[in-house]
């Protein structure tokens, strides 16, 4: 039986993490950066920092108050409740800290994101365990034992590892960041698709 499993990515797929950072680096940095203007994934290039100041920057940004109040991405609730309701399980991914778990979970829950799961995935090569939660950031690869028939990112270098090594279908939610990015070839039938919006993944995958 083909698999019913897809992988979500949480910041800036279903969560407006990219417009809550901007805000805590006016707050606590003094800088103004404009959305738009993100161009980099690497945060240290896109808000000017030191690795002294992101290492900063992104302890105050993982703080429950600030994961609490991101707003939800527009259209995401009403695809993820569809999947679900067509019999899918919708399995959120993210590269968060585990420290973040508590937090992270509550807004899913608040936010009425519809979701089975909460995985932690060490995209970015923080991983690391939290004691209190329990929750553990397991290595990229070891999705590949998932088996998703698909995967929202807006991370043009973890799709393409996703797509090209794991060999999952990719939705790119097209943001600043990965504009300029050329996607991979497609792998045995796992390509990176770029859509606008979440609207755009519906329609395009109803049924993925």
């Amino acid at each position: 039986m083909a698999s019913r499993r897809i992988y979500v990515d949480l910041d800036d797929v279903l969560s407006e993490t990219g417009q809550a950072f901007i805000e805590v680096l006016a707050r606590h940095f003094s800088r103004r950066v404009a959305f738009d203007d993100i161009t980099d994934f690497d945060l240290g290039r896109s808000f000017d920092l030191s690795p002294v100041e992101l290492e900063e920057f992104m302890e105050r940004a993982h703080r429950p108050a600030v994961l609490a109040a991101m707003e939800p991405i527009p259209g995401a609730a009403a695809v993820l409740g569809g999947w679900i309701d067509a019999g899918y399980r919708v399995q959120v991914v993210t590269g968060r800290p585990p420290s973040a778990a508590r937090a992270s979970r509550a807004w899913l829950e608040e936010r009425a994101m519809p979701h089975h799961d909460l995985l932690f995935v060490d995209k970015y090569g923080r991983g690391g365990t939290d004691p209190e939660s329990g929750a553990q950031a397991i290595p990229l690869r070891r999705l590949r034992a998932e088996e998703y028939c698909l995967a929202v990112e807006d991370a043009a270098h973890v799709g393409a590892v996703l797509a090209t090594e794991l060999q999952i279908p990719v939705s790119l939610l097209e943001r600043p960041w990965n504009r300029a990015e050329e996607l991979p070839p497609s792998a045995a039938g796992a390509a990176v698709v770029r859509c606008r919006d979440w609207a755009e993944i519906g329609e395009r995958f109803a049924r993925p």
